[in-house]
This record gives C-alpha cells, sequence and structure tokens, in this order.
C-alpha cells in the first residue's frame, strides 16, 4: 500500500481520474503471490474489453477500440499502446479481444490480451499508454484467456466466489487454481482444480415489473439477481426508478447498491431524481466495493444528467452554504469527476480554492478547475496565486493544473521556476513537470 503522507491524495485522485507520480505505489507494487483479482478491480476504477483494431509491428504499437465496459468508464474509450517490438506482441494481430485496466491514480494501466499481461503508463499529454518495463508477474493473481477472466470479473461484480488459474510464483510455470470474492479483496484460497460445470444457456430478459418487485426480496442473492437483470433493459428500466433509488438510499451492501446505480445510469434523464442520492455517493476508496460504488455513480451521473445542470444548483449550493468540510471536500470531488459538463461552477470552485480553510477543499477546486475546462485567462492566475498556498498539496494540485494547462500558463514560467526551490519534494516535482509541459516563447 502507498504511505500514509499520500493516502488522502490519492483517494482525492482516484475520484478525480488524475494522476500522482508512479513512485507512489498501490497493489500493483506489493508481492505478486499475494496480489488477487478483487484487488486489481478495486484499485482500477475502469475495466474494458477491447478489440484490437491495428497492430504496427513496426513502430511497437497496438491500437484498440472499445467494446463494452465491466466496470466504470473512462473518459476516452480508445486506446492506443507503445508496447515495443517483444515476440510476446508479434502474435497480437487485428480482432484479438483484450481485457484493460485502468488508469489508476498514478496513470498506471494493466492489459491482457494474445495470453500475455503488461503494465503501461498513460502519457496524458499525447495519449499514449508506454509499456512499462517491470518484474512484476501479473499471471500470478490470474494466467488465462480473456474470455476466462471476463467470465471471472462479471461473476465477482455478483458477489459470488469464482476459482480460476493463477501461477504459483512469478516467472514459474507451475499453476494453482485459487478462489476470489469481491467482499474479500484480500483472501486468496488455493482450492483443488473445479470440475467443469455445464454451460448455463441464456434465458430471456425477466418483465421490469417482476425485477422490480424482486429488489424487496428477503433474499440477497435474489436482489442482487434482480438489480443485474434490470441493468439489462436500459431505459425501458424506467418503471423501476423509485425501486432502484430507495435501494441505493437503504441497502448496505455495496454489490447490490453498485448494480442498481449503474441500472439508474442506463434509464438515462428519467431518472434525474436519483442525482442526489448519486452525488452523496461520488467518494473514492480502496479497501472494499464501496469504491466502485463511488465509480460507478460518476459513471451514472455523467449519463442522466450530461449537461450537468440538475447537478451543478446542488453542489453549489453545497459550496456556497454548507458548514461541512466533508460536504464541501464531496463537492469539489464530484465536480472534477464530472468535468466539463459543470463549467459553470467556476466562480465556485475560485471562491473555494481562494478562501477555504481546509486544504482539501482547496486542492479539490484547483483540481476541478482545470478538468471543468475553466475560462484559462481566469484560472491561471488562480493557480499561480495558490502556488504560494501554505498546504504542499495545493501547491502541487496548483503546479500540475499549470501544466496540463499547456501554453495558457506561459505567464506561470517565473512562479514555477521560483517553485523549483519549494520546501516540499513534491512540489518541486510537479513544477519541474509543468515547465516541460508549457512551450517557451
Amino acid at each position: 500500500m502507498f504511505s500514509l503522507r499520500f493516502s488522502a491524495l490519492a483517494l482525492l485522485l482516484f475520484t478525480l481520474g488524475l494522476s500522482l507520480s508512479p513512485a507512489v505505489h498501490g497493489y500493483i507494487d506489493g508481492a505478486p503471490e499475494a496480489l488477487t483479482l478483487p484487488q486489481m478491480l478495486l484499485e482500477f476504477p475502469a475495466v474494458g474489453v477491447y478489440e484490437v483494431d491495428r497492430v504496427d509491428l513496426e513502430r511497437g504499437a497496438i491500437f484498440y477500440k472499445p467494446v463494452e465496459w465491466l466496470q466504470g468508464q473512462p473518459a476516452s474509450g480508445i486506446a492506443r499502446h507503445i508496447v515495443g517490438a517483444g515476440a510476446e506482441f508479434k502474435k497480437v494481430k487485428p480482432g484479438d479481444r483484450a481485457v484493460i485496466l485502468g488508469p489508476d491514480p498514478y496513470s498506471r494501466g494493466l492489459t491482457l490480451v494474445a495470453g500475455n499481461w503488461y503494465i503501461a503508463n498513460i502519457d496524458r499529454s499525447d495519449g499514449w499508454w508506454r509499456n512499462a518495463q517491470t518484474n512484476f508477474d501479473l499471471n500470478c493473481c490470474f494466467r488465462g484467456s480473456v474470455a476466462e477472466l471476463v467470465d471471472a470479473i462479471r461473476t465477482l461484480h455478483l458477489g459470488k466466489d469464482v476459482t480460476v488459474r493463477s501461477q504459483v510464483k512469478r516467472f514459474a510455470a507451475p499453476t494453482q487454481w485459487v478462489n476470489y470474492n469481491l467482499r474479500e479483496a484480500k483472501r486468496k484460497t488455493i482450492v483443488p482444480e473445479p470440475v467443469a460445470a455445464a454451460e448455463t444457456p441464456m434465458t430471456a430478459k425477466a418483465p421490469v415489473a417482476q425485477l422490480t418487485s424482486q429488489l424487496r426480496d428477503p433474499s440477497l442473492d435474489l436482489r442482487i439477481a434482480a438489480a443485474a437483470g434490470l441493468t439489462r433493459w436500459g431505459v425501458d428500466a424506467k418503471p423501476a426508478t423509485s425501486a432502484l433509488i430507495e435501494l441505493v438510499a437503504t441497502e448496505k451492501d455495496a454489490i447490490l447498491r453498485r448494480l442498481a446505480i449503474i441500472a439508474l445510469g442506463r434509464i438515462e434523464g428519467d431518472a434525474r431524481s436519483a442525482l442526489p442520492g448519486l452525488i452523496a455517493l461520488v467518494q473514492g476508496g480502496y479497501e472494499d466495493v464501496n469504491a466502485l460504488v463511488g465509480a460507478e455513480a460518476v459513471v451514472a451521473i455523467r449519463k442522466i444528467d450530461p449537461r450537468g445542470e440538475a447537478a451543478l444548483p446542488l453542489l453549489a449550493q453545497v459550496l456556497e452554504k454548507s458548514p461541512s468540510i466533508d460536504a464541501r471536500r464531496h463537492a469539489v470531488r464530484t465536480i472534477g469527476s464530472i468535468g466539463m459538463p459543470l463549467k459553470n461552477a467556476q466562480p465556485f470552485l475560485l471562491a473555494r480554492l481562494k478562501s477555504d480553510i481546509d486544504a482539501d477543499v482547496r486542492f479539490g477546486a484547483a483540481y476541478a478547475l482545470v478538468a471543468i475546462q475553466a475560462e484559462k485567462t481566469i484560472v491561471v492566475p488562480a493557480l499561480i496565486d495558490a502556488l504560494k498556498d501554505k498546504s504542499e498539496f495545493v501547491r502541487m494540485s496548483a503546479a500540475r493544473g499549470l501544466g496540463a494547462l499547456g501554453d495558457a500558463s506561459i505567464s506561470a514560467i517565473p512562479h514555477l521556476k521560483r517553485a523549483l526551490n519549494d520546501s516540499d519534494a513534491e512540489v518541486r516535482q510537479y513544477a519541474e513537470q509543468a515547465l516541460t509541459a508549457i512551450p517557451k516563447e
């Protein structure tokens, strides 16, 4: 796990979809033999099935196009990976399926394609993922085909146990069978080889009315099955909206709440009454399934209110009037998560950046101003001022924000040069990165 110094920062960046330095570590930097598939799902909020669209072996590049989202949804579905000319990639061909997890808070992603895992870092300046040289062996977590991994993830998302093959030790041939469950993310139980089960034929979708009634059944398994069934109906699940909202507000099981949130998101604009409850759920986390609840809530809010018209008044009221520091932290995180549709949040964020008593609120406001693509002539001076904030985290976010704005931040160059002498190492690092990203006159 990452250090305590970075824990709060990492949780916020998880929510905002932003990055920390790769020097800060998450689960995948521990012992590979202990890594579990549920831990990977909690660390990477977006998981998708992709298809290889094109392979350029001379350049060492693979181009992917999205097929479906298993978990969350990144801002951009297209993936371009620079993987080099390794022999393991020569058998990758157009039409192959892949599972891509990420990016995580450290701009990393994991990919399984053609029987091979690799770790890549995304360069947010050009959108390319670049294969990272690593001694980490993800086969210790899962070894199998893309189809088997997709089935395992779907099973875990229903709160069920799944048994998969993994390597016993890194870079060693022997394998074992292990059992996972999303509710016990760190558990990795070695079990006997499972007996092959007969395939269950696909059944017709149950009626929405029947599934809605089952949401109140005493059996948790049946309620989970009902919520999963409603996700398949899309906008036609509108009659279940009230029951789904009630479930999100009162249900204690995070697996079930996640499925209800997905169903509400797929109802889209007809589920606007769900927004207050969804906004209350947008929060990061690593330790349990609530991390996925927050990630799916962000996706659902985007689908229900793509222009941010209904969400913004709720968030603005919190930023203007709430005496609760937690509520204001929560509001800036949500705005940053939704991004550009909430561009009109600019004045509220500027006020929080300049005057909020809480450093985490100021920190989140700085990031959110960049995420919503606020007016650059206004936000650049505000971020320059934030380079002098008493909190190193706020100064760090200001430096990174100025770098993300590129040539609009030319006026910040003298201030960033002074920040190279900041007392905090991370502030100095982000100032240096920002200066590299800003074109010189």
